[in-house]
């Protein structure tokens, strides 16, 4: 009896503790696109969400978006930020940058060969770090 007391006291904590650690997810597609979504970035105040050709930002925890052209037709694999600077790595143009939160961009590939995959970017500090892929031979760089 014990044992048995013991399994029903057990699976009524995993109840508990299971519907207490449930999160509660919301749509924030209602204004962008369907589809294409490859990545996503915070700054602690904007929204990024990335996709083929285009970042949507929003300013207001994803209750509207607003759409931006890269100015390349690539693929948005990661988003990474810093302050007022905004890094994409994209598949084939290597290295994106807007330093007004999104509003324009500009490819800072420097010694990077093209074309180029980047799909990690991670900033720290006055650093940021890449890694990256020729797309053509599948090499790392």
């Amino acid at each position: 009896m014990k044992i048995v007391f013991r399994i029903l006291a057990l699976a009524a904590c995993v109840f508990v503790l299971a519907g207490a650690c449930m999160a509660q997810w919301v749509s924030c597609l209602n204004t962008m696109p369907n589809g294409g979504i490859s990545s996503l970035g915070y700054d602690g105040t904007s929204l990024y969400a990335g996709r083929v050709q285009r970042i949507h930002v929003s300013y207001n925890q994803g209750i509207t978006w607003t759409e931006r052209d890269i100015g390349i037709f690539s693929n948005i694999f990661t988003i990474a930020t810093s302050g007022s600077n905004v890094f994409i790595g994209t598949y084939g143009g290597g290295v994106m940058l807007s330093t007004n939160y999104g509003a324009t961009w500009t490819a800072v590939n420097g010694s990077i060969p093209m074309p180029a995959g980047v799909p990690r970017i991670v900033v720290s500090g006055n650093t940021v770090f890449a890694t990256v892929r020729n797309i053509q031979t599948g090499t790392s760089l």
